[in-house]
């Protein structure tokens, strides 16, 4: 599937129970739709909280998707929601995706967060991996928020934000949230009994040094793992 023309809000949505499965694969959401939505962007929810692909409550497989379309402030999106209580967790598979150029563009403003374009977000994604992707030039790389206990595990990824040129806000390459009860995103590698079988081999690299939150923003309740040295603990 190929979007190019209409913006939707979120294009491709699915919504389920928790362990509910599902896939989204090969499909393209290019062009530049910004003008369409800049009017009302940041103070539209709609418009903020929008997707290329969105998995709400949902467990599956996201696989060689492309989006490239600064309309969605979200690539893609796990969206973690509960009319009550707490959310249920999502153990999806994001793999082989690439997302770029997710910012602001000319005319367009980001005075506030959590209105930041952003190429993968994730909510209680506990157990799932997100790997193999490659994200350029977004404002926000990945983010993880919400509360897990093992974690999601991040293998073999590429956010570049090397820029020639910056006319955008920029907040960060990884950003972990978390509520009171903590949430971990593991870049350690591939475990067997406790012991690293392969490192992680992600890559986080941008140009400019004078971003206010940093190339990597840990919440104060959250875990960034990014392994052992020589038998040391995590």
């Amino acid at each position: 599937m190929k979007i190019t023309s209409s913006i939707l809000f979120i294009a491709f949505i699915l919504l389920a129970g928790n362990r509910a499965s599902g896939q989204g694969s090969d499909n393209t959401f290019v062009g530049n739709n910004w003008s369409t939505l800049n009017p009302n962007y940041p103070t539209d929810p709609n418009v903020t909280y929008a997707a290329a692909i969105c998995f709400e409550n949902t467990t599956g497989n996201i696989i060689t998707n492309t989006v490239s379309d600064p309309a969605y402030s979200n690539g893609i999106w796990l969206k973690a929601t509960a009319p009550s209580g707490t959310p249920p967790t999502s153990r999806t598979l994001v793999c082989s995706n690439t997302i770029s150029e997710l910012h602001t563009q000319p005319g367009g403003s980001l005075s506030a967060p959590p209105k930041m374009l952003t190429g993968i977000r994730t909510m209680f994604h506990d157990g799932g991996y997100v790997k193999l992707n490659n994200i350029s030039d977004c404002e926000i790389g990945y983010s993880s928020g919400g509360h897990t206990v093992t974690g999601a595990g991040m293998l073999f990824n590429t956010i570049d934000n090397t820029h020639n040129t910056i006319s955008w806000d920029i907040s960060s390459g990884i950003v972990v949230t978390a509520n009171s009860s903590g949430n971990i995103l593991d870049l350690s590698g591939i475990h067997n009994t406790g012991v690293n079988d392969a490192a992680g081999f992600n890559t986080v690299m941008a140009t400019y040094t004078d971003w206010t939150t940093g190339l990597i923003t840990v919440d104060c309740h959250a875990t960034f793992n990014v392994g052992s040295t020589l038998g040391l603990a995590r």
